[in-house]
C-alpha cells in the first residue's frame, strides 16, 4: 500500500546544474577571458598543452591509475579518505566499463608536457554527457587545469553533436559557476525497514545542513 511504501521509501528532489552548449558562445567567451588565457600561457611554459579523447584501453588504464592517485591525494587532504584505496572495486569497474561498453563512457585527458594535468571519465546518455570521475594534478592546481578541462570538454562535446554536460547535483561551488541552466531530478531510496529509513533521512538532513 501507499502507507507501507512511505514507511520504507524516501523520495528526494535535487537541483541539477547543466552546461547547455547551444551555439558554443558561452564556452568561447569563458575561454577568451584574460584569466583563462593567462593560465593557458603559463601551462604552455611548462610544456606542450594537449587535450584529447581517450579510446584506447591501455591508454585509458594508464591515465585512470594516475588520476586515481591525484583523486585520493586530494580527498585525503580534504576529507581524510582515499576512495580508490578504500574501494578495490572502483578502478576495475571503470576498466571493465571502458572495455565492454565503450559507447557508454567518454574519457578525456588534458596533458602538459606529456604529463597528465586533468582527467575525466564521464557517462554518455543519448545527447547528454554526465560528469562522473574527475581528477586533476594537485601540483598544477594554481593554474586551474580542472576548470580549463571542463571548458575544452564542452567545446569538444558540442563539436561531436552532444547537447549538454550534466554537472550532476552536489554542493560543489564550481558546478553553479559553470552552469547556465538547471532542472530537477529525483532519487528514490528503498530501505529494508522503517528504522533504517529514519536513519537515512536523518543523515540526509544533516548533509543538507552542513
Amino acid at each position: 500500500t501507499t502507507r507501507a511504501a512511505r514507511r520504507l521509501c524516501a523520495y528526494t528532489s535535487h537541483r541539477r546544474p547543466l552546461l547547455v552548449f547551444g551555439d558554443g558562445s558561452d564556452t568561447e567567451t569563458s575561454l577568451a577571458k584574460s584569466g583563462n588565457k593567462s593560465r593557458l600561457r603559463q601551462l604552455r611554459k611548462l610544456g606542450d598543452v594537449t587535450f584529447e579523447e581517450i579510446t584506447d584501453q591501455t591508454e585509458f588504464a594508464t591515465a585512470l591509475a594516475e588520476a586515481a592517485a591525484y583523486h585520493d591525494a586530494r580527498h585525503l587532504a580534504v576529507r581524510g579518505s582515499a576512495p580508490f584505496q578504500n574501494d578495490p572495486r572502483k578502478a576495475p569497474f571503470y576498466l571493465a566499463l571502458q572495455a565492454t561498453e565503450p559507447k557508454l563512457i567518454h574519457a578525456t585527458a588534458l596533458r602538459v608536457g606529456g604529463e597528465l594535468a586533468s582527467f575525466h571519465a564521464n557517462m554518455i546518455s543519448r545527447d547528454e554527457v554526465q560528469m562522473g570521475f574527475i581528477a586533476h594534478n594537485p601540483a598544477l592546481e594554481r593554474l586551474s587545469p580542472g576548470k580549463l578541462h571542463i571548458l575544452m570538454l564542452a567545446s569538444l562535446l558540442r563539436e561531436k553533436g552532444y547537447r549538454l554536460l550534466d554537472l550532476t547535483p552536489g554542493d560543489e561551488a564550481y558546478k553553479d559557476r559553470f552552469a547556465n541552466d538547471f532542472d530537477q531530478v529525483h532519487t528514490l531510496a528503498i530501505y529494508s525497514d522503517p528504522l533504517r529509513r529514519a536513519v537515512g533521512a536523518a543523515l540526509l538532513h544533516l548533509k543538507l545542513i552542513f
